[in-house]
C-alpha cells in the first residue's frame, strides 16, 4: 500500500448502531483488507449519519468497538457525519447549537478508537451542515460556531493528549466551492476577534477533487494553492467513478488526475477517502461485480497510481 492511508467511504454501509458498523466492517472490510494484502492496521472512516447520538453515549458500547477494532487490526482516520443536522424553519444559530453537540460526541468516539499512523497530519471528523448556502449568508454565526469549536478540540487535545481536527465539507452551493472562496472564508476566521492562532491545528478542510472539477478548477492547481494560501488540509476525497445524476456536472472519473497530482498527494502525505459512489450503487442494484469488488479495485488502482510516482 501507499504511505499515504487510504480508506473508503464508509457511509455506503447505512449503519444504524456501533454493533451494525461492527458487521460491516467484519463482512467487507476485512476481506478487503485481507484481499489488498495490508499488514498494518488498515485505516477505516466510520460513517455516523444514520447511528442515533445516544448510541455514541454508551461508554461500554464503544469501548467494546475499540477492543474489535484493536483485536482485527483496525484504526480510525476519522469519522464522518453526511447528516444535515436542523429541523426546517430552524435559526442558523439553533442549527449550529445542534451541530456542535453532536460533534462534540463524535470527537468523544473518535478520541477512544485506535487511530491510525497519518504522520504529520491528525484525525478529524466532517459533517455536511456547512455545505448549506445559508451559512454564507449568516458568517458571523458560521465564524464564532468554528472558533467554539477549536476551542473544544483544544481542551480536548489536553485531557486526552490527542490531537484532532474538524475538517470543513463543501458541496456545490456552499460557502466553500472554489478556491477563492475557500481561502476567503478561512481569511475571515482568522481575523474574527475569537480566533486564537493556535487554533489553526483545529480547523482544516476536506478537499474534494470532484467538487473543483465540477467548478471548472484543476484538482492540482487547487490543491496548490489552498497550501500555499496555509488552509489546512486535513484529507482529501477521491471519486471513483463519473457522477451520473446531475446532468450539468461533467465527468469525475480518477483517470483524469495527471501525475504531477499524485506526486504532489504523495509528498504530502495526505489521508486519502475514496467515494465509490456509482460503481458501488450498480454493484447493489445487480448491474456489476460485487460491492467489495468494486472497492478492491478502486483502491488498488488509487494505490498504484500512488506507487508510480
Amino acid at each position: 500500500m501507499s504511505m499515504n492511508p487510504i480508506t473508503y467511504g464508509m457511509k455506503l454501509h447505512h449503519c444504524t448502531s456501533l454493533a451494525a458498523l461492527y458487521t460491516a466492517l467484519e463482512t467487507v472490510t476485512l476481506p478487503l483488507r485481507e484481499a489488498l494484502g495490508v499488514k498494518s492496521p488498515f485505516p477505516i472512516l466510520p460513517d455516523l449519519s444514520e447511528m442515533p447520538l445516544e448510541a455514541l453515549q454508551e461508554t461500554q458500547s464503544v469501548n467494546r468497538l475499540a477492543n474489535l477494532l484493536q483485536r482485527d487490526h483496525l484504526a480510525v482516520m476519522g469519522v464522518t457525519d453526511e447528516a444535515c443536522c436542523g429541523e426546517p424553519n430552524t435559526s442558523v444559530e439553533e442549527t449550529l447549537e445542534t451541530v456542535f453537540a453532536n460533534l462534540r460526541k463524535h470527537f468523544y468516539v473518535l478520541s477512544r478508537l485506535p487511530l491510525a499512523n497519518l504522520g504529520d497530519h491528525t484525525p478529524s471528523v466532517t459533517c455536511a451542515a456547512l455545505r448549506q448556502p445559508q451559512f454564507a449568508d449568516t458568517l458571523e454565526a458560521t465564524l464564532d460556531f468554528l472558533c467554539s469549536v477549536a476551542l473544544f478540540l483544544r481542551k480536548l487535545e489536553g485531557f486526552t493528549g490527542i490531537r484532532m481536527c474538524l475538517a470543513l465539507d463543501y458541496s456545490v452551493e456552499s460557502p466553500l466551492n472554489t478556491v477563492q472562496r475557500t481561502i476567503a472564508f478561512f481569511e475571515r476566521l482568522w481575523q474574527h476577534h475569537r480566533w486564537n492562532p493556535a487554533y489553526r491545528y483545529y480547523i482544516g478542510l476536506c478537499f474534494h477533487t470532484c467538487q473543483h472539477v465540477i467548478e471548472r478548477e484543476t484538482p492540482l492547481r487547487a490543491l496548490q494553492q489552498l497550501v500555499s494560501a496555509k488552509i489546512p488540509v486535513a484529507r482529501i476525497r477521491l471519486t471513483t467513478t463519473p457522477i451520473e445524476n446531475v446532468a450539468s456536472e461533467p465527468p469525475m472519473a480518477l483517470e483524469r488526475l495527471t501525475p504531477s497530482f499524485w506526486r504532489y498527494v504523495r509528498a504530502g502525505g495526505w489521508a486519502i477517502e475514496v467515494e465509490p459512489y456509482v460503481s458501488v450503487a450498480n454493484a447493489q442494484r445487480g448491474k456489476m461485480k460485487t460491492v467489495s469488488e468494486c472497492l478492491y479495485e478502486d483502491l488498488r488502482w488509487v494505490t498504484q497510481q500512488l506507487g508510480k510516482v
